[in-house]
């Protein structure tokens, strides 16, 4: 290694191994690099004809020619990238000379990593006095990554090396896919076309370079983390919470909520509603009066998981909920009964692979009514609720971690019958079915950057998200005593099939604002089973007790929620 400026004149040879150059021999008259010889440093050579190979930099830096400089057939310049910096030759006039570079051998690109920059030009080599000839030869020791296109081009004086963004679509469908008819999943097509597109109108996509400069199997699953999917998460909590709420306000199973008599099978809840055969005469009532107010309470919980869907590339997800509710009831009729309840608790959704999550602060409030006729007990009820979400997820191939905060706004509302058929011996079977509908109207809402910046950041647009199913099942319950205690045990099981499950969102990049695109999130099968178990109990002639497990199952979906409700009447 050669530093400080050195005043010898003769010429310099290097014929084998490495001399390093971080000071001046421009005082040299010639500097021969031979073909085992290699030069390198950042300090300023002579005329310069060069059989091996030039290096120049402590990666990267600058070699600086007084002089001309000359390639000749069997010469390597190694070009080493980093970042938005490259390895550069400048050939000034010196000694004589015109500073013309002469150009033959190979060119060898070698890509150090870092944050490199699209559409603007990496200048490898200038000459003050041109440039004569090109490289016989540009290869790349390494890669840019499997969506990186690199060109060099020349200049009267420059070599110059320009990378681009290539195309994504073809790099994320599945190999050998479009000759079987098939597709990459939706999410990843929708975003990979909508960059593709920017970058053919001449878009400059250097905030995504982490991503380009993948290997092709990696590019993929991080186009995935783009997709802002954690944020669907909003509609599937909305659902969530919707259904345990609907089911404790019309749960028509305590003891002495339709009537004052011992506890009966009644209406088609998602829950555990039930009526007995033979209960639609209540019996004598052990009060002169039947009570015409009571308050009721529900503690309940539930967790959750709604696989992925291949074709459109969602993750899969996890729900879990846990609730406190109250409510009032109001004997407006004999067996017909108007109410109010509340209910506050919290939610979450988080989306495997680590994609992100959303944590709810919910409240809920409805107005509800039911009434028995004969052996039939019908309900209704309409909710309205607040989700006070924030999102937070991950960007990996940017470094991004991104959080936001919005405030969505839940409306509800089922419909539900269900008769006793058949009694015999305290066994009761009555048919149910329902009908239940929810909205989650979610703002428009831009994401925060935590760390690493913006790149990923969304701009996510409003949206309304519906879910409605119906449901028609067979309930049998048993009444039996419990020492003093009446009780009525009973078991459910009931079909549903979804009309609507939306869970899809529309956003486009802040970095990047025309680059707009579709995601979709992990929905619920269209068809299902529900199935449910409970006890209830009157505990007094005024308490009574109800504990009650349902799920729902299908091939993408599980869920178990558990309810513990208590009604005072007076």
């Amino acid at each position: 290694m050669l530093t400080g400026t050195n005043s010898y004149t003769g010429a310099t040879e290097v014929n084998a191994g490495t001399l390093i150059v971080n000071g001046s021999i421009a005082s040299s008259s010639l500097l021969l690099v031979h073909s085992g010889g290699t030069v390198g440093g950042i300090g300023t050579l002579p005329t310069t004809t060069v059989s091996g190979t030039i290096s120049p930099g402590n990666s990267p830096g600058t070699i600086t020619v007084t002089g001309n400089l000359t390639f000749n057939s069997g010469s390597t310049y190694v070009a080493e990238v980093e970042g938005p910096d490259a390895d550069r030759i400048n050939v000034f006039a010196g000694n004589g000379q015109a500073g013309i570079a002469n150009l033959a051998g190979t060119l060898r690109i070698v890509p150090l990593g870092g944050s490199y920059t699209f559409g603007s030009p990496y200048t490898l080599l200038s000459a003050q006095g041109g440039r004569a000839g090109t490289f016989t030869t540009v290869d790349t020791a390494g890669s840019f990554g499997a969506g990186v296109t690199s060109a060099v081009s020349y200049t009267f004086n420059d070599v110059r090396l320009t990378l681009t963004a290539a195309p994504l679509t073809p790099i994320v469908t599945t190999p050998g896919a479009p000759s079987l008819g098939l597709s990459s999943p939706a999410n990843l097509a929708g975003i990979a076309s909508a960059l593709d597109r920017f970058v053919a109108a001449g878009g400059d996509a250097s905030a995504f370079f982490n991503l380009y400069n993948l290997p092709a199997g990696a590019i993929g699953p991080a186009v995935n983390q783009l997709s802002g999917e954690a944020h669907t998460g909003s509609s599937a909590v909305g659902g969530f919470v919707a259904n345990q709420f609907l089911g404790n306000v019309l749960d028509t199973s305590l003891p002495g909520r339709l009537t004052n008599a011992q506890p009966g099978p009644g209406a088609a809840a998602f829950t555990s509603s039930r009526i007995s055969k033979g209960h639609d005469a209540p019996a004598k009532p052990t009060f002169l009066d039947e009570p015409r107010f009571a308050l009721w309470g529900a503690t309940s919980g539930s967790v959750g998981r709604i696989d992925g869907n291949a074709s459109t590339g969602s993750a899969k997800r996890n729900l879990d909920d846990a609730h406190l509710a109250v409510g009032a009831d109001v004997r407006v009729l004999p067996g017909t009964i108007a109410g109010v309840a509340v209910s506050a608790g919290k939610a979450r959704s988080s989306l495997s692979g680590g994609l992100g999550k959303v944590e709810t602060d919910v409240f809920q409030t409805s107005l509800y009514g039911m009434t028995r006729i004969g052996a039939l007990n019908l309900s209704a009820a309409a909710g309205y609720g607040r989700l006070d979400n924030d999102a937070s997820r991950a960007v990996p191939v940017l470094g991004n971690t991104l959080t936001s905060s919005y405030v969505s706004t839940l409306w509800s509302g089922r419909v539900q019958a269900s008769a006793a058929v058949f009694g015999w011996n305290g066994l009761t079977l009555s048919p149910l079915a329902a009908l239940q509908a929810v909205q989650v109207r979610s703002p428009a809402f831009t994401e925060r950057a935590g760390i690493g910046g913006n790149a990923g950041a969304l701009s996510v647009a409003r949206r309304n998200d519906d879910t409605s199913r119906s449901e028609l099942g067979l309930l049998v319950d048993a009444q039996t005593m419990l020492g003093a205690v009446p009780v009525t045990a009973f078991m459910r099981a009931a079909w549903a099939h979804y009309f609507a499950r939306d869970a899809a969102m529309t956003a486009s990049f802040v970095a990047l604002p025309s680059v707009g695109f579709s995601a979709s999130g992990a929905r619920p099968d269209r068809d299902s089973a529900l199935i449910a178990a409970g006890v209830d109990a009157k505990l007094t002639e005024r308490v009574s007790l109800g504990l009650r497990l349902d799920s729902e199952l299908s091939a993408n979906t599980r869920s178990l929620g558990g309810t513990a409700q208590l009604r005072v009447s007076f």
